[in-house]
Parts: structure tokens; C-alpha cells; sequence
């Protein structure tokens, strides 16, 4: 199990994975347009403010602990410094050089026509597209010269083009992706089988590690982990929607190395406003110590079939506690077994849930922005040992 996950001492015992191709892919550290709350796309004007030149730093010291044998970074300027940041700290470190290498097919969304442009501007002047932009993002169109094409799937072409090459040049490696927030989420979303249509489903935050292993000649990879931002003092990862809506962080009962201490470290800087369980013995022995732990907490117990609406899964989940939120954004802890998180993740996902994408899910935090937004997994199997983590600050940059 990856050390990005699990302490040596609660990991279970690790299958043989020789031979499986293994991916960590990294959002470029915080950019000037970030703080400007700028659209990006292909622009290469933004580079690493001073905050973000430190995450980098963390991103590498963390990234240590992993065997590398390459890195591949987009070629525009925030990829790229963010990739040589990384390097640098590997290369002090004393690992074994990895290679630095160049790929067009790891570039962001094209979106000529809102490059540099505020987010509140793009909302104010151009209304509808950006409607479809959030709602729709597969039907959303842009122009470019005397045509106009479609970011988002021409986006997606990109990732499968991305993962053709690479599994045929990297097969059995261990490979670092430096890229951008949509460019991540393509790469996810076309190796596990996800449709354009949920684009706006996975967050992938500055500086966010996600997992992917690709088993021996197979195409279609397994997700340990998405989104870890603990090595940037955020246990978990900032709402990137605002501070509203419900977010739930879900929980397995039934893994064998997930105590409610575990779980208790993991919410311990959160407000936590309900804890629901399910029917099961296992889930309420649980949901009674994590109510210990949050004693003003409501607690209500679910039948899982009850709570999610498969076929609606942008309906927030149906139980009393999260309706009495006291709070503009309502949080609350899940408590069921994995194989429902995992239905309840597929199904968020507009996965069928017969061919699950996930290597296994211990926890996971969902948030609703609204009632008629499909919610985001914000992250997956958050690290689940207690330790103090430090804000990242631009001194920690050498």
C-alpha cells in the first residue's frame, strides 16, 4: 500500500503488483491567475506565486517516499516550474535521477476565448455558455478562429491519446504527471472509464496527489487515491465550490485498519453537524464513538438504499439531520460498509457499478454545492494516522 496513504504499521499485507504501472498525478502549484481567480486554459502567462513555489517543495518531500523511475510534465510555465521543483527536491533527496520529460497531451482545457479573464466576469458576460460550461460540460462549445469545437471532449481525446503512449512506453514504471486541475481529471476519468459528462465530479486541488494503477497489460486502471492534500496541512482538501451546500465525509466500518480513532483525526479540525449509520451492527458501533467524540452532533441511522437516489444522484442524500443543518454549509460523517461507499462513489460518478473503479474505498468526502448540482468527491482514502500537519508557507521554499 502506498506510503502517500497508509503508515507501514496499518497497512495490510500488499498483494503482488509486479509489473502494474503505477501514476501519481500532480496539479501544478498555486499560480498567479489562481489568486487572481483568472481562467487559465493554455495561456502561459501565469507562473508559481511564492506560497505555491513552497507546496511544491512539500509536494516533493512527500513524494520521497515513493519509488520514481520518471516524471512528466506539461510544458506550460506553472507545469513545468512545479515539475522542476520537484525534481530538484528528489535529486537532494538522493534518488536515482528520474528523467524529466515533455508532453503536449498533458496541457489544460483549450478555452481561447475566457483566457485571463476574472471567473465572475465569465458568469456575468457570457451567461448561458458558462451554464452549460458547469451543467453540461460535454455539449459545451467554444470558438477558435472561424470554427468552434469542444473543449471538454477534445480535452478528453487528449487524455486517451496521453495514456495510448505512455502505457506503451512505461508499462511496469512508477510515473509522476505534472499537469492542471482539468487535464487531471480527464486523465482519471478516461483510464477508469468515467463519461465527459461528470468533468466537474472530481476536484483535483494545487498541489493534490492523485493515485492510478494500471494492472499488466490492461488499459483500464484502479484509483487508490485522489486528491491528498494532508502534505499541504489540509487534512482535507478546500471547498473549491464555497462554503455552502451539505459535504459528507464517508467512512467504511468493515476495514480491518480503520479504527474511529483514525476517522476522529481526520474530522478533528471539521464542524460536524450529523453522523449517520447504516443498519449494519459494525456501522453504529462506530457512529457511537464518532458521536462521543462530536456530542452536538445529530445522529440518525439509514437503510443505503434510502439515502442515495441512483438515478438522481445530484439529489442531496434523503435523511433528516442534514435538512436541520444549523449552518450555510452542513457537514456530516457516512458510516457504512465499503462495498456501499463504493455504489454510492460509482454512482456519483454515472458508473453503473458493475465494473467498480476504485482499488478499494475507505473514506471519501462529497460535497453538494446545491440541490441541482451533481456532487464533487473532493478526495479519496484520505491518510488516516494522526499527526500534526503544517500549514505550508513560502519560507518552507529554499
Amino acid at each position: 500500500m502506498s506510503t502517500l496513504t497508509w503508515s507501514k504499521l496499518e497497512a495490510p499485507a500488499e498483494p503482488d503488483h509486479s509489473g502494474w504501472t503505477r501514476v501519481l498525478i500532480v496539479r501544478h502549484a498555486q499560480s498567479t491567475f489562481n489568486v487572481q481567480q483568472r481562467y487559465q486554459g493554455r495561456s502561459d502567462e501565469p507562473v508559481l506565486t511564492d506560497s505555491g513555489a513552497a507546496a511544491a517543495v512539500q509536494a516533493g518531500r512527500h513524494l520521497v517516499n515513493e519509488r520514481i523511475d520518471a516524471l512528466i510534465s506539461s510544458p506550460l510555465r506553472r507545469a513545468r516550474q512545479t515539475a522542476d521543483i520537484i525534481t530538484a527536491i528528489l535529486r537532494q533527496d538522493g534518488h536515482d535521477e528520474p528523467s524529466l520529460s515533455i508532453s503536449d497531451d498533458l496541457m489544460e482545457v483549450d478555452l481561447p476565448q475566457w483566457e485571463g479573464l476574472p471567473l465572475e466576469a465569465v458568469r456575468q458576460e457570457f451567461p448561458d455558455n458558462h451554464r452549460i460550461w458547469s451543467d453540461q460540460p460535454h455539449e459545451f462549445r467554444m470558438s477558435k478562429g472561424r470554427s468552434t469545437f469542444f473543449p471538454v471532449r477534445e480535452l478528453f481525446e487528449q487524455a486517451n491519446s496521453f495514456w495510448w503512449d505512455f502505457l506503451r512506453n512505461h508499462a511496469g514504471q512508477a510515473v509522476v504527471l505534472v499537469t492542471h486541475g482539468g487535464t487531471a481529471k480527464a486523465l482519471i476519468s478516461t483510464a477508469v472509464g468515467i463519461k465527459p459528462e461528470r468533468f466537474h465530479s472530481l476536484q483535483q486541488s494545487n498541489c493534490g496527489i492523485s493515485i492510478l494503477e494500471f494492472p499488466a497489460r490492461s488499459s483500464t486502471a484502479q484509483i487508490e487515491a485522489l486528491n491528498l492534500t494532508a502534505h499541504l496541512g489540509e487534512r482535507t482538501p478546500k471547498l473549491k465550490l464555497g462554503r455552502q451546500g451539505v459535504r459528507i465525509v464517508m467512512v467504511a466500518s468493515d476495514t480491518p485498519w480503520q479504527h474511529p480513532e483514525h476517522v476522529c483525526g481526520i474530522l478533528d479540525a471539521l464542524q460536524i453537524d450529523f453522523v449517520l449509520s447504516a443498519e449494519d451492527p459494525q456501522s453504529k458501533k462506530m457512529t457511537h464513538r464518532l458521536i462521543e467524540a462530536h456530542p452536538h452532533a445529530q445522529q440518525g441511522i439509514f437503510a443505503v438504499k434510502d439515502l442515495f437516489d441512483s438515478q438522481h444522484p445530484e439529489t442531496i442524500p434523503t435523511a433528516a439531520p442534514i435538512g436541520e443543518s444549523r449552518h450555510a454549509l452542513s457537514t456530516g460523517v457516512l458510516v457504512g460498509r465499503h462495498s456501499e461507499l463504493d455504489a454510492m462513489l460509482s454512482g456519483a460518478l454515472g458508473m453503473d457499478g458493475r465494473s467498480s473503479p476504485w482499488k478499494h474505498a475507505t473514506n471519501a468526502v462529497l460535497h453538494y454545492a446545491g440541490t441541482s448540482k451533481t456532487p464533487v468527491i473532493q478526495a479519496l482514502n484520505i491518510p488516516v494516522w494522526k499527526e500534526v500537519f503544517e500549514p505550508v508557507t513560502a519560507e518552507a521554499c529554499p
